[in-house]
């Protein structure tokens, strides 16, 4: 609803707009593999993948950033830039899971 918002706004402005989508997950799950909080629940478990849980195109931060500055790059004035961030590849929640303890040092 808020990108409706901005781009029928942009329609009587010389501004440009820029639309960022992707999903930035993680500091809930490397809070509960470090033990900051006491544990992840993981829902939604009956997907049709192998091991039943949502499968999501998941960006490091840095990458995140690096997509931001180059949106802001190309940006021009009464222009609208809609891009999918992501890397291409899908994981599951459950496989997302795992490599935070992995990459704590967990498993």
């Amino acid at each position: 609803m808020a990108e409706d918002i901005i781009l029928d706004f942009s329609k009587n402005s010389n501004m440009a707009v820029m639309s960022l989508q992707y999903k930035y997950r993680s500091g809930a799950c490397f809070d509960a593999a470090r033990g900051i909080i006491s544990g992840l629940k993981v829902r939604g478990i009956a997907y049709a993948t192998p091991d039943g849980t949502c499968v999501r195109d998941y960006i490091d931060v840095t990458d995140l950033v690096d997509a931001h500055v180059k949106a802001l790059a190309n940006a021009q004035p009464s222009k609208v830039g809609i891009y999918n961030v992501g890397t291409g590849k899908g994981n599951s929640v459950k496989e997302f899971v795992e490599a935070c303890k992995k990459a704590q040092g967990l498993i």
